[in-house]
């Protein structure tokens, strides 16, 4: 049992060094407009920073817009766009009803040409 009073002593000792740690809280009646007084002036620090905060959000926004509707009316009005696929799709169809024959980086003809 003289365990459990030392270990009490001890907690007793830590939580007296704790409140002398601290200043006593002074009591008047100013207490609570300075405490209120105090709040409101970190209040007063953040609501500059939503503010700016929010128009920035704002202007974030509007260029966002402003460039949405660049690129809307950019884009070319066709009635049927054409991809690389059909592209090289129509290219092939040219070729083959020609007598233009495909040429490799260098300028000559594809190797079955050669063989024959």
């Amino acid at each position: 049992m003289a365990m459990g009073n030392d270990f009490e002593n001890k907690f007793d000792s830590l939580l007296a060094q704790y409140k002398q740690s601290f200043d006593e809280p002074v009591v008047s009646a100013n207490f609570s407009p300075t405490m209120w007084k105090n709040i409101e002036a970190r209040k007063a620090m953040t609501f500059g920073f939503e503010k700016l905060a929010q128009k920035f959000v704002t202007v974030a926004l509007g260029l966002c817009m402003v460039m949405g509707l660049f690129l809307v009316t950019a884009i070319p009005q066709t009635s049927s766009l054409t991809t690389y696929i059909d592209a090289l799709a129509d290219e092939h169809e040219i070729l083959a009803y020609s007598d233009v024959t495909p040429t490799d980086a260098y300028g000559q003809q594809g190797s079955s040409e050669k063989e024959n």
